[in-house]
């Protein structure tokens, strides 16, 4: 849901390959044209060895900020709601207006993490995927535990229309001590706990990300050279991706070569039955 995809070269911001040349200091072809000597730079195309490893950072720390303030103002609305209830027009009562709210709140973080998602993904595309790999479980996390509480608000509202007519702030019955609403305030206490945790975790992740200005793991400067030559280079520096690349190229391996020794035997038990065939012929 949260994966849109753009054009590579529109996230790039850069020409399609091969549409600019990239001109080199002091390199340049003379050519004669009758009296006239013309100037023409030699195109010199920057491959992944030799390319500038700057850091391009995540602007998402005040998006991030957005999401606390979202899950702080509905943390403190459940216990401020009740208390007004009597402010409140006499068609409603706080346990609807807390309903409401929480739909509200769901809808700007679902907003919020889509712009996070895509930030994300952004940087994958310019190379940063050891990053992107290791905060990969939180970058929707919030999406997920509040849409989680806003299954719970549903089963809830349906819970306490069939079984609370004493009103919002009534206990429900004789064996059932506690208010409607104060299953609310159990519900977006816990839902908020978890989620300030892990916005909290990924805002230090990214801060200390941009602090600390690490070149991306795969150089994406010049995309189309690094597709179309194979003498350019470039790779990951993530150790663990490298190996299990590592891995498969060798079991595959392993595997040519078990198919070839097949293959080298029954050629040789067809070569011996052609012989006999041939000798008794």
């Amino acid at each position: 849901m949260f994966t849109p995809r753009k054009n590579i070269w529109q996230v790039l911001n850069m020409p399609q390959p091969y549409q600019q040349l990239h001109e080199q200091d002091g390199n340049h072809q003379a050519l004669n044209e009758g009296s006239h000597i013309i100037q023409m730079p030699t195109p010199c195309y920057q491959t992944c060895a030799t390319s500038d490893r700057h850091h391009i950072p995540i602007p998402i720390l005040p998006t991030l900020l957005a999401v606390t303030l979202v899950q702080v103002g509905l943390l403190v609305a459940v216990f401020v709601v009740p208390v007004f209830w009597n402010t409140l027009p006499a068609s409603t009562n706080a346990f609807s207006v807390l309903q409401y709210l929480y739909v509200v709140c769901w809808a700007l973080i679902t907003a919020l993490t889509w712009h996070i998602v895509d930030e994300f993904h952004r940087i994958w595309l310019l190379g940063y995927h050891h990053f992107h790999r290791s905060t990969q479980h939180l970058h929707s996390a919030s999406f997920f535990i509040y849409t989680g509480g806003l299954m719970m608000f549903t089963v809830l509202g349906a819970a306490v229309r069939d079984y609370c007519p004493n009103g919002a702030l009534s206990p429900c019955g004789e064996h059932i001590t506690l208010a409607p609403v104060t299953y609310q305030q159990m519900i977006v206490v816990l839902l908020s706990l978890l989620s300030l945790l892990i916005t909290l975790k990924l805002a230090n992740e990214v801060y200390r990300f941009n602090q600390n200005e690490v070149p991306a793991d795969v150089l994406v400067d010049d995309l189309g050279i690094r597709l179309s030559q194979a003498s350019s280079y470039c790779g990951t520096g993530d150790v663990g991706a490298m190996r299990t690349v590592l891995d498969a190229q060798s079991s595959m391996i392993n595997y040519l070569k078990t198919r070839l020794d097949v293959l080298n035997r029954q050629g040789m038990l067809l070569a011996n039955e052609l012989e006999e065939h041939v000798v008794v012929a």
